[in-house]
């Protein structure tokens, strides 16, 4: 994919900040209905692109030159962006929820455009050490602007993040960074380090 349709793209998932800013206002049950319908009408039209040809051909002719390779035979990154802003407000405290949904959203976005223009370094398969240190530099300014934030467990989150992002690569990001991650600021929480 050319550059311009990645940066199309990370524009795109940018509109879901729309989330945890909302989840600073809204209840986690709320939040939870909110991201469930989504998760389930990006469902939807997975499953609609797959089995009903008419749709299928308006999704391509839509959104062909924003997928990868992978998203043409399999779920989308929108898709799974959604699944890992659910799981964060089913399984996280409220700051780990809004510092992992905006590491999926913020720093995803910065590390995937600052690899493809300026990665020369590559750390494992596509990933490179330039989009590596846009994730790690977006995250920690994440994780130190949320008021209600243990910076030394989000820092942690983000290392653990980080890692997930770079080299599980079977499992799309969007729900590595939000069980890894979330999943280690999380566990610290409960090990009363918070």
């Amino acid at each position: 994919m050319n550059i311009l349709n990645e940066i199309k793209r990370k524009l795109i998932h940018f509109v879901t900040i729309l989330l945890p800013i909302l989840y600073g206002y809204l209840p986690r049950e709320e939040m939870l209905y909110i991201s469930g319908g989504l998760l389930s009408l990006a469902l939807l039209v997975e499953m609609l692109r797959f089995i009903w040809k008419p749709f299928s051909v308006f999704f391509y002719k839509l959104l062909s030159s924003l997928l990868r390779d992978n998203e043409k035979q399999g779920l989308t990154g929108a898709t799974y962006i959604f699944l890992g802003i659910f799981l964060c407000l089913l399984l996280y405290d409220k700051w780990i929820a809004q510092a992992v949904m905006l590491f999926i959203i913020i720093s995803d976005a910065f590390s995937a455009v600052v690899g493809k223009l300026w990665g020369t370094h590559k750390i494992y398969a596509e990933k490179t050490l330039e989009g590596g240190l846009a994730y790690l530099v977006t995250s920690f300014i994440i994780v130190y602007f949320i008021r209600e934030s243990n910076i030394l467990i989000g820092f942690a989150g983000v290392i653990a993040s980080l890692l997930a992002e770079i080299f599980i690569t079977r499992i799309d990001d969007n729900v590595t960074v939000a069980i890894i991650g979330g999943g280690t600021m999380q566990l610290l929480c409960l090990l009363n380090i918070c």
